[in-house]
């Protein structure tokens, strides 16, 4: 992983904030999802997954941001079909909340899942339509 100095200033504050969460919530939904973007920047989406497995996409804060996470991580397995699925349940999880819109994908999400489906160019995961 080749990253520049500003990006590698967030990377050791995210090292430090997943040690801390570790120490004091180890159990957390917070702690997985720093674990799973550490899994990530290291090209270890398949771990990124395991670690976010079980985490329902709802409403809340934290486990929005963790199925967005682990969408990431999907697309990364090239299973765009469960990325997309991750995604719709969040905002139809906001929906059913009536928060719609909370947890639109930013648009750096969308770019993300966009350039791990161009990669491939099809979903090699899921059935073909």
């Amino acid at each position: 992983m080749t990253i520049g100095p500003a990006a590698a200033a967030d990377y050791i504050r995210l090292q430090a904030v997943a040690a801390a969460l570790a120490r004091r919530r180890p159990d957390t939904v917070s702690r997985r999802t720093a674990d799973a973007i550490l899994d990530l920047l290291h090209d270890r989406p398949a771990e990124a997954q395991r670690t976010l497995l079980g985490i329902s996409p709802s409403a809340g804060p934290d486990a929005a941001q963790a199925a967005l996470i682990r969408a990431i991580a999907q697309a990364a397995l090239h299973d765009h079909a469960q990325a997309d699925r991750l995604v719709n349940a969040v905002n139809r999880a906001h929906m059913e909340a009536g928060t719609p819109g909370a947890e639109d994908p930013a648009p750096v999400l969308t770019d993300i899942l966009a350039a791990h489906r161009a990669r491939t160019g099809r979903d090699v995961r899921s059935p073909a339509p």
